[in-house]
C-alpha cells in the first residue's frame, strides 16, 4: 500500500512539473488583420510591449493602443494587453500552503489547534473558466492525515485577477497507521471535503498566485481494543474534524 501511495505521489508531482511550459512564439494582432510574431521580452508598463521579432535579432516597441489581442504560444496560456499571462486550456500544476484552525477533540475535552497543510495538485482547463483535477494534501489534526482528492474550480469572471469557487472531495489516509500503529489500534481516516472561495492574482510570467478562504471537513474513526484479564475492552469513536482554511497557492 505504501508503494502505491508513493507511486501516486510521484505521478502527481511529475504531472505538476510537466505543467511548466516554455514560451515559444508570441503573436500580436494589430488592426487590419496584421500580425507580428516573436518573443515578448518584457512589458515594463501599460504603454508598450517589447517584442523580439521571429528569426531576427531586432526588437521593437509596440504601443498598447495599437494592439487588438496578444496570444502566448504556451499551449494553453494567453497574454492580456497589460502583460498579464493567464491559463486558458490544457494542463497545469500547483502547490499551496494552508493554515488550518479549529477544535480538536481529546479524551479530556476540546482544545483549540492550529496547524499547517501542504497541497500538491495537477489539473486541466476544460474551459477557460472551468478546471478539473486531483491532488494530495498533508494535514495535521491530532495526528497526520494525507487526503487524496478530486477537485473542480470555477472562475467567476474573465479578468486576469478573478474570484473563483473551488470544491475538493476525497478520502484521507492515516499516516501513523501505516508506519507506527499497534495491532489493537485500527484507527483510520475517512471522507474529506472542502469548499473554498478565492481570487487568482495574475502575473507577467506564466505562474499565477492565489489566495483562498474555506472550510475543511475530515472524518476520522478510532477503534481501540485493550486486552484485559478476562476480556477485551473495545472503544470506537467517530470524529469529524472541522477547520477554517486560509490558503496561499502557486500555479504554473
Amino acid at each position: 500500500m505504501i508503494r502505491g501511495i508513493f507511486t501516486c505521489f510521484c505521478l502527481l508531482l511529475g504531472l505538476a512539473l510537466a505543467g511548466q511550459k516554455q514560451v515559444f512564439i508570441d503573436r500580436i494582432f494589430l488592426p487590419g488583420g496584421n500580425l507580428l510574431e516573436g518573443t515578448i521580452i518584457d512589458t515594463p508598463d501599460t504603454t508598450f510591449v517589447h517584442l523580439s521579432l521571429l528569426e531576427s535579432d531586432s526588437t521593437i516597441l509596440i504601443p498598447v493602443g495599437l494592439i487588438e489581442k496578444i496570444e502566448v504560444d504556451d499551449k494553453g496560456k494567453r497574454m492580456l494587453v497589460n502583460g498579464s499571462i493567464i491559463p486558458a486550456r490544457g494542463w497545469y500544476g500547483g502547490v499551496s500552503l494552508s493554515f488550518l484552525s479549529g477544535h480538536s477533540y481529546l479524551s479530556y475535552g476540546e482544545t483549540k489547534r492550529q496547524s499547517l497543510s501542504l497541497d500538491l495538485e495537477v489539473g486541466y482547463y476544460v474551459r477557460p473558466w472551468l478546471t478539473v483535477g486531483a491532488g494530495v494534501a498533508f494535514d495535521y489534526y491530532d495526528e497526520f492525515i494525507m487526503p487524496v482528492y478530486a477537485q473542480s474550480k470555477v472562475l467567476l469572471t474573465r479578468w486576469a485577477n478573478t474570484p473563483f469557487l473551488r470544491l475538493q472531495f476525497g478520502k484521507g489516509i492515516a499516516v501513523e497507521r501505516m508506519f507506527n500503529r499497534e495491532d489493537f489500534d485500527k484507527s483510520y481516516a475517512g471522507w474529506m471535503w472542502q469548499p473554498t472561495i478565492g481570487i487568482r492574482l495574475a502575473s507577467r510570467r506564466s505562474q499565477n498566485l492565489s489566495a483562498e478562504l474555506g472550510y475543511k471537513f475530515q472524518r476520522f474513526t478510532t477503534d481501540y481494543q485493550y486486552p484485559d484479564d478476562w476480556w477485551t475492552i473495545r472503544e470506537v469513536e467517530r470524529i469529524t474534524y472541522k477547520r477554517v482554511v486560509m490558503r496561499v497557492g502557486f500555479t504554473f
